[in-house]
């Protein structure tokens, strides 16, 4: 598990990094920056500058949820939806996130609300998962 962890934390922070820095300043511009959209086979995270990340629904291995301590100066808490070899990461708040969250919430068998509770009320750093194939 510290190997999965480092390399999320990898993700994020390069997530972060990547972005422009009027996003990165914080506000709802961090987040809107960022579009998430999904069709019957994929779904696609877009962020502000033009680098879209996707998965398939097929491939889909877990749904986490990460949060930091950061916030709310930057995003703190991030979606990451792991697929065998692809994913994407997008913040809370992203464009598109209710309807993601609602077509998981359909789709997905076991996917846990409770879990996505305790992980929107963290102030700390964390891991929930809210979805695994397993």
């Amino acid at each position: 598990m510290g190997i999965l962890r480092r390399v999320l934390r990898f993700l994020i922070r390069r997530w972060v990094r990547r972005m422009p820095a009027t996003e990165r300043v914080g506000g709802p511009s961090a987040e809107a920056g960022v579009v998430v959209t999904f069709d019957h086979e994929w779904i696609r995270c877009q962020r502000g500058d033009g680098v879209v990340e996707a998965v398939k629904w097929e491939d889909l291995e877990a749904v986490l949820i990460e949060t930091t301590d950061e916030g709310p100066i930057v995003p703190d808490v991030f979606w990451i939806l792991v697929g065998g070899d692809s994913g994407c990461v997008f913040p809370n708040g992203a464009s598109g996130e209710g309807e993601i969250l609602r077509e998981m919430q359909r789709r997905l068998r076991g996917f846990d609300n409770t879990a996505l509770i305790e992980a929107v009320g963290s102030f700390d750093n964390g891991r929930f998962v809210v979805w695994s194939s397993d």
